[in-house]
């Protein structure tokens, strides 16, 4: 079972960036995909650029990010997605803890694009 989010993100004519943050000293994983194309993957997802807002306008961006527990010290894990260059730079954030340690979850956020 995923942890799932589901929301938009306002755009302007301004280049949009997507910086992936595994928190709670995780690691993690990401597939990111705009309406079906893949657009990158990995671990380290700082200040990707997706485009421009006219560009993105009426598009989904769906990022699926599995994390494995490698802290000792908690079973507790989140995922932050950092967007920039919109109306407003904003942070969306999931949150959820594995049954056992050494376990994995997989988080599955969708952004739909509107330019205001």
């Amino acid at each position: 079972m995923a942890t799932t989010l589901n929301t938009s993100y306002n755009v302007k004519d301004a280049n949009v960036s997507l910086t992936i943050i595994i928190g709670d000293g995780q690691f993690g994983s990401s597939a990111v995909l705009l309406d079906s194309e893949k657009k990158t993957n990995g671990h380290n997802i700082t200040n990707y650029p997706l485009g421009s807002g006219s560009s993105l306008d009426g598009k989904t961006l769906r990022i699926v990010t599995i994390v494995s527990d490698t802290n000792p010290s908690t079973t507790n894990m989140d995922v932050t997605y950092q967007f920039k260059g919109g109306v407003a730079d904003q942070n969306f954030s999931l949150s959820d803890a594995v049954a056992s340690q050494g376990d994995a979850l997989t988080f599955d956020a969708s952004f739909v694009f509107h330019k205001v």
